[in-house]
């Protein structure tokens, strides 16, 4: 069964009333274009994974709509095939004007010490970091799983707090 036809089987699913309840989702980015809409009006409480990759895989319309965004397959001992993906990643959203919903991206915690990667790698997430800045994206580094690519999302403790939180604040307003 392809990705369509798993979209399809979900649109026709009596999944609606619990994703209007749900606190924090986490999603293939792919799934973006895709999505029913119930899975669309829950986008601002969903953290996307995009696998580093997957970067130049018609990615770049998909993150327009994407509020959290959680890149996997990339840590400090990452290759320089992975380093290129992250700086096009990088101009990608460096290209993107005002239409940019994006808040936070979340990245492996071996990036926040950029001494201990490769030298390729760390060039491009401290560039990364910087466009996030200048966008006002909180870059978010915390520990994910090794080795899940192609199974359920790791689903991350720090993203639920973040969004229990938020929902808190909101409440109070």
């Amino acid at each position: 069964m392809d990705l369509e036809e798993e979209v399809e089987l979900l649109s026709q699913s009596r999944l609606s009333g619990l994703v209007k309840q749900t606190q924090a989702l986490s999603l293939d980015i792919h799934l973006v274009h895709l999505a029913p809409a119930y899975l669309a009006n829950a986008f601002d409480r969903t953290l996307f994974d995009l696998h580093i990759v997957e970067v130049n895989d018609g990615v770049e319309d998909d993150l327009i709509k994407v509020e959290h965004l959680r890149i996997i397959g990339l840590e400090a001992g990452s290759k320089a095939r992975h380093a290129r993906n992250l700086s096009d990643l990088t101009r990608m959203l460096e290209g993107v004007q005002d239409e940019l919903s994006l808040r936070s991206v979340y990245l492996d915690i071996s990036l926040a010490q950029s001494s201990t990667s490769s030298s390729d790698v760390c060039t491009q997430v401290t560039e990364l970091v910087k466009v996030c800045e200048e966008k006002g994206i909180r870059v978010v580094y915390e520990a994910q799983p090794q080795g899940m690519r192609g199974i359920d999302p790791w689903f991350s403790e720090d993203f639920h707090r973040r969004q229990v939180d938020e929902k808190r604040r909101v409440k109070k307003e």
